[in-house]
C-alpha cells in the first residue's frame, strides 16, 4: 500500500484525537501525589557547566571591549589579516545565480 501525504496527516490527526480521549481523567485515577522531579548531574557535567559559564563570561567581556573600541573610534583593523581572510573568497567567487 502506498502512503501519500494526505494519509499521513489524517492518521496523525486520528492518533491525536485518540490520545486526547485517553488523557481525560477517569474516576478510578487517584489524585496526583506530591512527588517532585529531580535531576542529578555527574561531576563531569558540573565541570562542563562551569567551563561553559566561564567561556560565556570571557566572550561577553571581549564583545563589550570590542563594542567600546568601535564606539570610541579606537578599533583598528589589521589590513594584512583582513587581506588574508578575503583572498580565498576573491580567488574562488561564488557562482552567479
Amino acid at each position: 500500500m502506498k502512503i501519500n501525504e494526505w494519509q499521513r496527516l489524517t492518521s496523525m490527526q486520528t492518533n491525536r484525537s485518540s490520545q486526547h480521549q485517553s488523557d481525560k481523567p477517569s474516576s478510578s485515577v487517584s489524585p496526583k501525589s506530591s512527588v517532585k522531579d529531580e535531576i542529578q548531574l555527574s561531576a563531569q557535567a558540573r565541570e562542563m557547566l562551569q567551563v561553559q559559564r566561564k567561556t560565556e563570561e570571557s566572550r561577553s567581556d571581549a564583545i563589550e571591549a570590542l563594542r567600546i573600541a568601535v564606539e570610541n573610534g579606537t578599533y583598528e583593523v589589521d589590513p594584512k589579516q583582513l587581506a588574508e581572510k578575503l583572498m580565498p573568497h576573491l580567488q574562488n567567487p561564488p557562482e552567479m545565480r
